[in-house]
Formats: structure tokens, C-alpha cells, sequence
């Protein structure tokens, strides 16, 4: 479903990826993990094509873009309708209640009539649990309400993927659950997912591959049982003796 062949990107000086190959079949969930400031926010933003790669390509569903050609604005837009996004911050309109929010893509991007985008708004919005919800604006609900807000207004779009950017790092500790439920369900219902993350019980738990990044390359990949029971990098060895013990299961 996401093949990533070659990426490669710098920021100036700083080699943020360095000649990254990634395939995510259909239906799997990748996790990332590594230590901050590795490569892999550079990467979601590569695939999602708000960073331009300066070599190599990105393909989803058999479709490509690569740096070689300048993309229109339409192309880029097209693009990123099939490819739902949540963020560190979870970036809602303040303005907006949560059905709002959920039922502004489908209705501006997609071209859907109000009646059909507010029912496939409260048809997210149940999924993740805040039915009851659905008039609050964001002020009047808690970071991990948000949050599932945010994943909702993805949803809403019926992205053929979905990246997920550290989505439980910006919540206080007990908000983290609600947050990572949601993301359990998408897992198990078969959504195609590449999830930064440093909770690594869902990445033990719940993704089919963990990659592990450092210097923006990938230094080791595999089941999770094999990445956690018997790293082979000494960096992830590293890694793992500072974090493991210290995170949450899913």
C-alpha cells in the first residue's frame, strides 16, 4: 500500500533522511520508533508530501510522486485527500464544534452535500466514542477528547492510509488510554497505519513491523517480538534500555 524507495532529505547542513526504503502492505500497522529528532516526523511529512524529498519517491495504492516533477497544487491536494494525518497537536478549529470539524473535509475538499457530510461526521465521531459529544467545541473538551477528534476529522475523508505523528505525546498521562483504544480498534480493523511513537506497548502489542530510525536512516526492522526480545543494533539495544521499562503497555 506505501512504498517508500530512496527518500532522502536535508534540512541545510543536517541530513535529516538518508536514502530511506520502506514498504507498508495493505492493512498492517508500522511503527516507528527512535530517539527524538531522528528522521521520523521528516518521514510522515514526506509521504504526506508536505516536505518535497530532495531524492527518491513515495507511492500509495500504486501511485507515485517523486521530486523529480514540480506537483500542481491540484495533484498535491488530490494526493493528500487520500492520506489522513493526526498530529502531535491535535490542530481542531476553535470555532468549530466537534461535528464541525469532522464535516468541513468532506464538504470543502471532497464536495459532499452538508446532509451527507454530517452523517458520515457522526458515523467517525461514534466510532472513536464522542457521539455524545459532537456539539462541544474544543475548549470544552479534555486532550484526549481532541485527540479523538482530530482522528475522527481523518477518518472522515475515508483516507486510503493513516499517519499518526507521537498522537499521545502532547496528553497528560491518563488521557494517553482513550488515545491509544481508538488506535487499537483502527489496528484491528485492518487500517493501513505508519504510527510514530514512543509508547512502546502499542508498538510491542499492536504493529505488525517496528522500524527503528537514528541518524535518519533505519538501522533495524521487524516483528516486534523480534525487535524487543533480541535487538541486533547496539543503538536500539541502547535505546530500548532507556525507554522500555519506562513506557506503558497498549
Amino acid at each position: 500500500m506505501i512504498g517508500i524507495q530512496g527518500v532522502t532529505k536535508r534540512f541545510g547542513d543536517h541530513l535529516a533522511l538518508d536514502r530511506v526504503d520502506l514498504d507498508v502492505p495493505r492493512g498492517q500497522t508500522v511503527a516507528l520508533i527512535g530517539p527524538s529528532g531522528s528522521g521520523k516526523s521528516t518521514l510522515l511529512k514526506c509521504v504526506n508530501y508536505q516536505v518535497v524529498p530532495d531524492a527518491g519517491s513515495v507511492s500509495i495504492h500504486g501511485r507515485t510522486i517523486g521530486q523529480a516533477r514540480s506537483a500542481t497544487a491540484a495533484e498535491l491536494r488530490a494526493w493528500r485527500r487520500g492520506i489522513g494525518m493526526v498530529f502531535q497537536n491535535f490542530n481542531l478549529f476553535p470555532h468549530l464544534t466537534a461535528l464541525q470539524n469532522c464535516m468541513e473535509g468532506p464538504r470543502h475538499a471532497l464536495g459532499l452535500p452538508r446532509a451527507e457530510a454530517q452523517a458520515r461526521a457522526e458515523e467517525v465521531l461514534e466510532k472513536v466514542g464522542l457521539a455524545d459529544l459532537r456539539h462541544r467545541r474544543p475548549m470544552h473538551l479534555s486532550g484526549g477528547q481532541q485527540q479523538r477528534v482530530a482522528i475522527a476529522r481523518a477518518l472522515a475523508m475515508q483516507p486510503k492510509v493513516m499517519l499518526f505523528d507521537e498522537p499521545t505525546s502532547a496528553l497528560d498521562p491518563e488521557l494517553v488510554g482513550e488515545v491509544l483504544r481508538v488506535m487499537q480498534w483502527l489496528a484491528e480493523a485492518g487500517t493501513t497505519m505508519i504510527v510514530v511513537t514512543h509508547e512502546m506497548g502499542f508498538a510491542r502489542n499492536l504493529a505488525h513491523r517496528v522500524v527503528f530510525f537514528d541518524h535518519g536512516r533505519i538501522l533495524e526492522q521487524g516483528a516486534p517480538a523480534e525487535v524487543f526480545g533480541a535487538p541486533a543494533d547496539p543503538r536500539l539495544r541502547n535505546f530500548l534500555s532507556h525507554v522500555g521499562a519506562h513506557r506503558r503497555t497498549a
